[in-house]
């Protein structure tokens, strides 16, 4: 924490994967002294060039979740196919039950 508070930087980008990143960055935020902290998964993975990016009409057509089961499905696939579902159930069930508002 002393290293990145003498940085005196604004932002901090944390890329170490869900959901240790997430933990670490509700852990220890405060003490970065950063305005922002920001989880961002894979993203050096992707710009180092250690991760191949999806076909670009994959990309466009919202499919990357798709190319990146398939390059790593033991790893992907309970948090792609279980997951999200799970997550997409409670969203709509909140919904029905009138705890989130659509669009005013």
């Amino acid at each position: 924490m002393r290293k990145i508070r003498l940085t005196q930087a604004d932002a901090l980008l944390v890329g170490v994967g869900a959901p240790r990143q997430e933990r670490w960055i509700q852990a220890h935020a405060a003490a970065t002294g950063t305005t922002v902290v920001v989880g961002v998964g894979g993203l050096f993975d992707y710009y180092a060039g250690n991760i191949a990016r999806a076909p670009l009409w994959m990309r466009r057509s919202g499919l990357e979740w798709l190319f990146r089961l398939l390059q790593e499905p033991r790893r992907l696939a309970r948090r792609y196919l279980v997951g999200n579902w799970v997550f997409m159930m409670r969203v709509i069930g909140d919904r029905l039950r009138g705890n989130i508002r659509g669009k005013s």
